[in-house]
């Protein structure tokens, strides 16, 4: 048997050592280095002693067979290098997944519910302020169709004896803009009065 040469530089002592990846070839490098020690030992021995130690060898790469045939059978994965996970753990972690994934849409089904009724509210809101100002225009429509001019003081004190909810007059304002936007009535001069457009 020729002796084993020792890798002369760090060099190739680190390609060694990155080409050992998996556990298949660290097997296959323990084997080859205790066979070379072995080896060594037997050259220099004789009788029962040598007899020992070829049987060592010979039991030891029986051993390292049977080893990564249980392996292959087994756990064929781990001798690629690759970590085994069982089907429960892997089970369990999509369950715990999909758990998570159902809590954020409830959250998200909820908060959507939410934001629908929020909106329902401000759109019933919406709607009244709208069906409030439109009888106000038909109000103030109404008390202009004499034709005469009429002042804003004059207006609201009209308007709350007429309506049952008291009327501001930041809202009868709003409302003559609207109808005058709409060019149904007009603005008397500079005062707070206000009169009919002849149409």
């Amino acid at each position: 048997m020729t002796e084993p040469t020792v890798p002369e530089n760090k060099e190739e002592r680190t390609n060694l050592v990155q080409a050992i990846q998996t556990p298949l070839r660290f097997f296959g490098l323990v084997v080859l280095v205790v066979e070379v020690i072995f080896g060594i030992v037997a050259r220099s021995t004789e009788g029962p002693e040598r007899l020992y130690l070829i049987i060592g060898m010979i039991s030891l790469i029986f051993a390292l067979v049977l080893i990564v045939a249980f392996m292959a059978f087994f756990r064929p994965e781990a001798l690629q290098g690759n970590r085994y996970i069982s089907e429960t753990i892997a089970v369990s972690e999509l369950r715990e997944q999909l758990a998570r994934i159902a809590e954020e849409k409830h959250e998200m089904a909820e908060s959507a519910k939410q934001d629908i009724s929020e909106l329902r509210e401000e759109n019933r809101a919406l709607k009244a302020e709208l069906r409030f100002y439109r009888s106000l225009k038909a109000q103030l429509l109404g008390l202009f169709a004499s034709g005469e001019k009429l002042h804003l003081d004059q207006i609201h004190r009209t308007l709350n004896n007429q309506m049952t909810e008291d009327i501001s007059k930041n809202d009868i304002l709003a409302a003559l803009g609207e109808l005058a936007e709409e060019g149904k009535i007009k603005a008397a001069g500079l005062s707070s009065y206000y009169v009919k457009v002849d149409t």
